[in-house]
C-alpha cells in the first residue's frame, strides 16, 4: 500500500522534459510543504495542496490547492474559502477515502504580533477537489500544530472508511478520527476529538494504516536519540503504550547551527529538521524514514518493521 500522501517538489531551476507545472505564481507568492494525494476510486483524480505566501517578509501565508482529472497531465488551481476571522492557513496533508472524497487538514492563523494558531480543522471535498466545503473543527487549542491525516482505504479491514488525523509540536499527541465520511470527529474511545493518546511531547507525528486496519503513529522528539511509536489494533478506540521504537538517531537540532530556536545548513537560512515520515510497504511492513547526521552529514535513514523486529536500515 503507497504512502497516503507523496511530496510535491518545489521548482527551483531544475526542469525535466517531463515534468509538469502545477501552479504559476508572482515572486513574493513562494510555495512550500508540498503534498499530494491520488483518489482510491479514479486515479486519473490527482490533488495537491502546498503553503502560499501572500507576504514572505512578514511570514504571512495561506494553503492552496489544485486538482487534475487527466493523470496530473493538467491542473487547475482551487482556494479553499477561509472563514471570517481568519488571516492564512499552514501545514496542509491530504487524504482521500474509500469512496473518493478528499479531506484537506490545515491549522488556520492569525496575523497579530506574532503567528498565533487558531487549532486544527479539515476541509472536504466531494467533487475531486474542485470546491471544499466548510471546514470542520477538531480541536480549538492554538498550540495545536503539526498534523497529519489518514484514511482508511483497505476493503479487508474491520475499521474500512475511517479518517484519523494526528498532530502536536513539542506537545502531547492529539488524536481524532470520523466514521461518518467527516461528518463528525471523536477522539480516542468515546472521548471529544482531540483527545491525547498520551502526555509525551512529541514533534509531527506521523501516521499510516495497515492493510489489516492497524494505525501505527511514529514521531522523533527533537533533540533526542529516540523516534516513538504507538499503535491502536481497534480503530483508535485505544492504544498501546508509547515506545522508543528506533534509538540512537542523531538529531539535526544538536548538530547544526540554530538561530531563533531553529536548525539550518551552514551559510543558509533554512530551517531543517529530523522529522519522521512512515508508511506500509508489500507485506503489510512498516517504513520509517527520517533526516540523521550520523555520519556527519544530513541524510536520509530508515527502516523497515516486519510485525515487532527491524529487519534493516
Amino acid at each position: 500500500m503507497p504512502c497516503p500522501t507523496l511530496p510535491v517538489f518545489e521548482h527551483y531551476g531544475l526542469v525535466d522534459s517531463n515534468d509538469v507545472q502545477i501552479t504559476s505564481s508572482a515572486t513574493n507568492e513562494s510555495r512550500s510543504e508540498s503534498v499530494v494525494a491520488v483518489n482510491p476510486t479514479n486515479s486519473q483524480n490527482l490533488i495537491c495542496a502546498s503553503k502560499k505566501f501572500i507576504d514572505p517578509h512578514k511570514y504571512h501565508f495561506t494553503i492552496s490547492t489544485a486538482y487534475s482529472i487527466d493523470g496530473g497531465q493538467t491542473w487547475i488551481e482551487s482556494q479553499p474559502k477561509m472563514p471570517a476571522g481568519w488571516d492564512g492557513m499552514t501545514d496542509p496533508d491530504l487524504t482521500f477515502d474509500y469512496l473518493g472524497n478528499a479531506y484537506l487538514i490545515v491549522e488556520p492563523l492569525k496575523f497579530d504580533t506574532d503567528l498565533t494558531g487558531m487549532g486544527m480543522y479539515v476541509y472536504k471535498s466531494s467533487d475531486g477537489g474542485k470546491t471544499w466545503a466548510k471546514p470542520v473543527q477538531l480541536h480549538p487549542d492554538s498550540t495545536d500544530d503539526k498534523q497529519w491525516i489518514d484514511s482508511d482505504t483497505n476493503p479487508g479491514s474491520p475499521h474500512y472508511g475511517a479518517i484519523y488525523a494526528v498532530w502536536g509540536a513539542n506537545t502531547p499527541l492529539r488524536f481524532a478520527r470520523s466514521t461518518d465520511q467527516g461528518k463528525t470527529w471523536k477522539g480516542v474511545g468515546n472521548s471529544p476529538s482531540g483527545t491525547q493518546i498520551s502526555n509525551d511531547t512529541c514533534y509531527a507525528p506521523s501516521i499510516c494504516i495497515g492493510p489489516d486496519g492497524v494505525l501505527h503513529v511514529s514521531w522523533h522528539i527533537r533533540g533526542t536519540q529516540n523516534i516513538m511509536y504507538t499503535r491502536s489494533t481497534d480503530g483508535g478506540n485505544s492504544f498501546e503504550p508509547v515506545t522508543a521504537k528506533i534509538t540512537g538517531v542523531s538529531s539535526l537540532d544538536n548538530f547544526l547551527p540554530n538561530t531563533d530556536g531553529w536548525p539550518h545548513f551552514a551559510n543558509a537560512t533554512f530551517r531543517v529538521m529530523t522529522i519522521v515520515t512512515s508508511c506500509i510497504a508489500a507485506g503489510n511492513r512498516l517504513l520509517i524514514a527520517w533526516a540523521d547526521f550520523r555520519e556527519g552529514v544530513s541524510r536520509i535513514s530508515s527502516r523497515v518493521e516486519t510485525n515487532t523486529t527491524f529487519i534493516h536500515n
